[in-house]
């Protein structure tokens, strides 16, 4: 039971450092003028750490992410209702692609055949991003954050920046 307190504890602290490490990095491929990065490497994060994990870990694994979202979204300028907003799309777009691959590939995940690879693509890659860039744009309407954008541009950036 100890040991599992301590493989848990590794995962959150490492998950939460390496998706402020990838949030840093999509805060810095983000042009001042837009509301979306051009890539958003933190969604992989956790999607990656999800997959690595027994189910009953994903509550925890989410949680220790956000200190890493805050931080280092507030650090790049985003205003806190947007940050609060944002977690919610990238946790939602991480649930929604593990939840699927979980659910299509049996433990231990590994994409050893084609098929595999495939239920990847497909819900980690193109379906969950897809879902949650509308989810994406609503909250920035809703927050008014470049408010100027056009909706169909702004869809297209976070399709984009979902799908790198």
């Amino acid at each position: 039971m100890r040991e599992r307190s301590r493989q848990l504890a590794f995962m959150a602290v490492a998950t939460g450092a390496a998706y402020y490490a990838a949030a840093r990095v999509g805060l810095a491929l983000t042009p001042s003028s837009q509301a979306v990065s051009t890539l958003w490497p933190p969604n992989a994060v956790l999607l990656g750490a999800l997959l690595l994990v027994p189910l009953e870990w994903w509550l925890a694994l989410i949680l220790a992410t956000f200190p890493a979202h805050l931080i280092g979204e507030l650090q790049g300028g985003v205003p806190l209702g947007m940050v609060l907003s944002w977690y919610v799309s990238n946790c939602a777009e991480a649930f929604i692609g593990a939840a699927c691959i979980r659910y299509l590939i049996p433990r231990p995940v590994r994409f050893d055949s084609f098929k595999r690879v495939a239920i990847f693509i497909g819900f980690g890659v193109f379906l969950a991003p897809f879902l949650t860039s509308f989810l994406d744009i609503g909250f920035v309407r809703l927050n008014g954050w470049h408010s100027n954008a056009a909706v169909s541009a702004l869809w297209l950036l976070t399709v984009s920046e979902h799908d790198a």
